[in-house]
């Protein structure tokens, strides 16, 4: 989801998986398309997956997530848990914050230390709380696992316990 070129889709799909690749910008389809041929592209969005109900295996997103407001995130959740079977997982990669303190944290940091390309970036995104993320899909039944890569990005991997 959010697939842009597809640089994530493509290196799945070198491993064997079956992908296809979604995103609501044409041009964005047409590169990932001209890159990976093979490769299934649809035009569609985090809260409109153009898709029946459980269609797929995995939903994994990188870099998207972040653009859709918290009452999106959450929204989004519900449609990729719409379009998963029923042991179907979810996989975002993205920069978050622990939580709303580590949130708040951050904002001081970067207004104490004057750094207007990271108070800019973080009026115009709404990166995820890790939290609150994984509190919803454990309240739907998820187990959710985190990987921290740095400061700000995450690996968020929920599996069903059914």
């Amino acid at each position: 989801m959010g697939t842009g070129t597809g640089n994530l889709a493509g290196k799945l799909l070198q491993h064997g998986a079956d992908m296809t690749a979604i995103d609501q910008s044409r041009e964005m389809l047409r590169r990932c398309r001209t890159k990976y041929p093979e490769m299934h592209v649809k035009l569609g969005n985090f809260l409109a997956l153009p898709f029946a109900d459980h269609s797929f295996d995995f939903v994994v997103s990188s870099f998207a997530f972040h653009h859709l407001s918290p009452d999106q995130q959450l929204l989004a959740l519900q449609e990729m848990q719409r379009v998963l079977t029923s042991r179907g997982r979810i996989g975002l990669t993205d920069l978050m914050f622990v939580d709303a303190t580590h949130r708040d944290s951050y904002i001081r940091q970067a207004e104490t230390t004057g750094h207007e390309e990271q108070l800019r970036a973080l009026r115009e995104r709404h990166f995820p709380l890790l939290d609150e993320l994984c509190g919803w899909l454990e309240q739907q039944g998820y187990v959710t696992k985190h990987v921290r890569h740095n400061e700000l990005l995450y690996t968020l991997l929920a599996v069903p316990l059914r």
